[in-house]
């Protein structure tokens, strides 16, 4: 009698029309590659949430001090350029989106981006390039250049950056969602004269895209304007 309570109920689960829909979402959440991801949005926040909060090994990765989670000194809160930057850091599945906060020395352009996605209750994997980190970028080969920021960043390389690669290479064959779950930071560009940074973000940016995501860059806006933006083709 138990038994076959039970499978009717069942039947009546299966009948339901949500049933097919719950479904692929469940096998979705649990497949290698939604596992994969995840873990790797956690171990990149833990990594990033330790960096933002300590001034020292803020200054020795990113040549900078982004304490910004320092609850000895938290920055004044930026409610509206936190909002408005949220607002542009949509990805978008028909166009390469990319972000460029600009502005003066000194401004705060690096301090907003870390506080944006630091507001966030579900923040994406974030991709932080600063001072020597810009080095790991290399010219025609985006991909290698991601997974080479990955393995440092999470300080688990697995041996080598190819599992990584290996990796987004697989992550990139899904389906990429409506949410933002991937985003590389290049902060600072304007440091760097001589790198083809436009070259870069247009590579790099696809390959974002593809993986669910975009492109911020913080830049000094006379570099961006005469040096880079021209050659975007946008």
């Amino acid at each position: 009698v138990l038994f076959r309570s039970i499978a009717g109920h069942l039947d009546e689960i299966r009948a339901n029309s949500a049933f097919t829909g719950q479904v692929a979402q469940l096998r979705e959440a649990v497949s290698r590659y939604s596992v994969g991801l995840d873990a790797l949005r956690r171990n990149g926040a833990s990594w990033l949430r330790k960096h933002f909060a300590d001034r020292k090994i803020s200054q020795s990765t990113f040549g900078q001090c982004i304490s910004v989670a320092d609850e000895n000194s938290l920055p004044l809160p930026r409610h509206e350029e936190v909002r408005r930057l949220g607002e542009l850091a949509v990805p978008d599945p028909n166009d390469i989106p990319i972000v460029a906060v600009l502005g003066g020395e000194g401004v705060g352009k690096t301090w907003l981006v870390a506080q944006w996605w630091l507001s966030l209750s579900n923040a994406p994997i974030m991709l932080f390039v600063a001072g020597r980190r810009a080095e790991d970028l290399v010219p025609g080969k985006p991909l290698k250049s991601l997974a080479c920021l990955i393995s440092a960043q999470t300080g688990k390389s697995d041996g080598s950056n190819d599992g990584w690669l290996r990796r987004l290479e697989r992550w990139k064959t899904q389906k990429a969602e409506s949410h933002l779950r991937f985003i590389v930071v290049l902060d600072g560009i304007n440091e760097h004269v001589g790198r083809p940074w436009a070259y870069l973000i247009k590579e790099l940016a696809r390959e974002a895209q593809a993986l669910g995501g975009l492109v911020i860059v913080t830049c000094r806006e006379g570099f961006w304007r005469r040096d880079v933006q021209p050659r975007l083709g946008a």
